[in-house]
């Protein structure tokens, strides 16, 4: 595949953080590296994110119990931990549910700030709300969820807008 050179502008104030990001590095690794070097990194790590996470990656996912009574869920990670570092729970409304539905939303549609605006009302409305002793969320059933769930944000948004502005002029 033919590799493009693009050239493009940064603001100076990110240009100021570029440069304390290769000396931080430089110092920390031991390694100089150029700030295109570092951008190169950035670009790369950002293209992983993209590609791990999505609807395109999100399977079903099935929560069940160990002969000893632990929790086992299949079918996502724990890659974003706020509130149980134990790990993933259900059935109930604390941390291990909230975890469990940060993630799943993460991974449905890849972007942090709507699972970290989302997530307590999906562990609300969903996990919380699954058996104890486990269960099956399906990844047509999350993503549903997420599409009725931004849909209803939208129509929140345009009631929103439209009473900002006010009525109409005749």
């Amino acid at each position: 595949m033919a590799m493009r050179n693009l050239t493009f502008r940064i603001s100076d104030e990110d240009q100021h953080d570029l440069d304390a990001i290769t000396k931080a590095m430089a110092e920390a690794s031991g390694v100089n590296l150029k700030p295109s070097d570092i951008l190169r990194m950035l670009i790369r790590e950002e293209f992983r994110r993209r590609q791990a996470y999505g609807p395109h990656r999100l399977r079903d996912i099935v929560c069940r119990r160990t002969a000893d009574g632990g929790a086992l869920v299949t079918g996502i990670r724990q890659d974003w931990v706020l509130h149980s570092p134990t790990g993933f729970e259900w059935g109930y409304l604390g941390g291990g549910p909230a975890d469990l539905a940060l993630n799943i939303l993460l991974f449905a549609t890849g972007d942090r700030d709507f699972a970290r605006q989302h997530y307590m009302r999906y562990r609300n409305e969903v996990v919380g709300w699954i058996p104890k002793e486990g269960g099956e969320l399906g990844a047509a059933e999350v993503l549903e969820w997420v599409a009725r769930f931004r849909e209803d944000d939208r129509a929140t948004n345009a009631v929103s807008r439209r009473a900002a502005i006010g009525p109409e002029q005749t």
